[in-house]
């Protein structure tokens, strides 16, 4: 997707996303990408996202009308889903579900219980923003 988010678009039209350019959009994009690349497990605090979680909103709605093809949507389909993996309160480590292999089961709860402390609220967020994209994605065709 980074790849993707270098490159220069076309000018959306004025009614794509009103108040976000979309050089503005393409860097946070791009940064957020950078992020799930690095971090594809993780939970992560909110504050990390490059802009606040409704301007990232934004961002992705904006540059998914722009896309050219179904497959840079899609890409940025995911991106927005995983906008659930941010969320207040896990502060500067991300939260990672990775566990050394042969671990003793209390470095298993040290790593396992803050992340599942988060998993549900991020669950229920992929449901809410699998719902607005739906609804974005309406509103623009229709």
């Amino acid at each position: 997707m980074r790849e993707w988010l270098r490159g220069r678009q076309a000018a959306p039209s004025a009614s794509a996303a009103p108040g976000m350019a979309t050089e503005l959009a393409l860097d946070a994009v791009a940064k957020l990408s950078e992020l799930l690349e690095r971090h594809p497990l993780a939970i992560l605090d909110v504050n990390r996202l490059p802009l606040p979680k409704a301007e990232m909103k934004t961002a992705l709605k904006l540059l998914w009308q722009i896309a050219r093809n179904e497959q840079r949507r899609n890409q940025i389909e995911v991106a927005y889903i995983h906008l659930s993996n941010f969320q207040d309160g896990v502060g500067d480590v991300p939260l990672e579900p990775i566990v050394p292999p042969n671990s003793p089961p209390e470095k298993v709860a040290a790593i396992l219980d803050p992340y599942m402390l988060f998993a549900a609220q991020v669950q229920a967020e992929t449901h809410v923003l699998s719902e607005e994209l739906r609804q974005f994605e309406r509103s623009v065709a229709g």
